[in-house]
């Protein structure tokens, strides 16, 4: 033990998730880290960066890495589409599940039905985007806590993620000097 007991913790305890992002053209490469407690939230979080950050899948018309800051509106709109196709997801963060919406959407337009309401939460969003707030603003701060935005884009380009699981703060000891 250090003689002024200083430690620095380099990997905290839990689900540590290394993410790697480009920009634009494939450039301004880097790579964030984020953990947290609950394994359930880090493999959400995984499946989000890969198939809804990821680069293929905005090719396919479904994600929404590497759109530009006016491509916004659009890239919200992907979200919350994206949340409806993936409702595990919303379970692993801890969201309200579009199931709870069945009252909004059967209010709002008489076309729906029991059997067919969650087929509207995308109408509902645009309608109603309020009540999507918490949705979205936890989705956009795993952005940015994860891929991040670049200059002009809204959503930078997943390039990988890798999950590690440490049970315990690894620290070192500081040495005086």
């Amino acid at each position: 033990m250090s003689k002024d007991g200083a430690f620095k913790v380099v990997v905290k305890k839990g689900y540590r998730l290394e993410v790697k992002s480009w920009e634009n053209d494939g450039d301004n490469s880097k790579t964030e880290t984020v953990t947290y407690d609950n394994k359930d939230k880090a493999l959400a979080v995984v499946k989000i960066c890969k198939e809804l950050f990821g680069w293929e899948d905005y090719n396919n018309g479904g994600g929404i890495g590497n759109m530009t800051d006016d491509e916004g509106v659009e890239g919200k709109y992907k979200i919350i589409s994206y949340l409806q196709d993936n409702p595990n997801v919303i379970k692993g963060l801890g969201l309200m599940p579009f199931e709870e919406f069945k009252k909004d959407v059967l209010s709002t337009f008489e076309e729906a039905t029991d059997d067919d309401y969650l087929e509207w939460i995308g109408e509902l969003y645009e309608e109603k985007p309020s009540l999507f707030k918490k949705h979205l603003e936890e989705i956009l701060d795993i952005l940015s806590d994860t891929v991040g935005n670049g200059e002009y884009y809204f959503c930078r380009v997943c390039d990988g993620v890798s999950l590690f699981y440490s049970p315990e703060d690894v620290k070192l000891e500081r040495i005086p000097t």
